[in-house]
């Protein structure tokens, strides 16, 4: 999506350095799904981004393609079907194909279908 949509992807390699600092000095327990990085964002601010992606792809009325890196990937797939953006959980591939879908029998009901 474009900046002038209202919806562009954040300055994501600051975080991801920071992700990469903090593995490489072995916090105990870190998790960046959980615990944000220092002077990236936090799991708030990924989940207030996707909660702005998951709004516009709504506005949509057919299919969307979106290429994203994994764990943000994640945390998109996490708040489509409305769980925290705590993404940690799904395991969707990096150069992959995820499809997040409504439910054909629930048309509502948002699902991850692959």
């Amino acid at each position: 999506m474009s900046q002038s949509s209202g919806c562009r992807e954040q300055p994501w390699v600051r975080r991801y350095v920071s992700h990469l600092d903090c593995r490489a000095a072995a916090l105990p327990g870190w998790n960046c799904h959980h615990d944000g990085c220092p002077g990236g964002e936090s799991p708030d601010d990924v989940s207030r981004r996707a909660d702005r992606i998951v709004t516009r792809l709504c506005t949509f009325g057919g299919a969307v393609a979106i290429f994203t890196h994994g764990e943000f990937g994640c945390s998109l797939a996490a708040r489509w079907i409305g769980l925290p953006v705590q993404g940690e959980h799904l395991q969707l591939g990096t150069a992959s194909i995820s499809i997040l879908a409504l439910n054909p029998s629930h048309p509502r009901l948002p699902v991850i279908a692959q």
